[in-house]
């Protein structure tokens, strides 16, 4: 005879199947990825750092901590308007 799942069970078994699917921070590894690469506290750090002046995008991809853009983004524009700005 099959056993029967209750909800609650079912619910841990999806969770638990989706959080294996999905990869994780190549920074802090401990959380899943949002954005380039990194979770959502890891990149709101890496754009401090660089409206900052701590470190450049550039920078950041050439070391491999954050994934390059596949496109032109919102978030991508204002990272290039902080950059001409620090620039001038």
């Amino acid at each position: 005879m099959a056993h029967a799942m209750n909800g609650n069970a079912k619910a841990r078994k999806n969770r638990a199947a989706k959080n294996k699917r999905q990869p994780s921070c190549i920074c802090c590894k401990a959380r899943s990825v949002r954005c380039r690469g990194l979770c959502e506290h890891c990149y709101k750090s890496a754009l401090y750092q660089i409206s900052i002046g701590k470190t450049t995008n550039d920078e950041l991809e050439q070391n491999q901590l954050i994934l390059p853009v596949k496109g032109s983004t919102a978030m991508r524009k204002a990272v290039e308007a902080i950059e001409a700005k620090r620039s001038l």
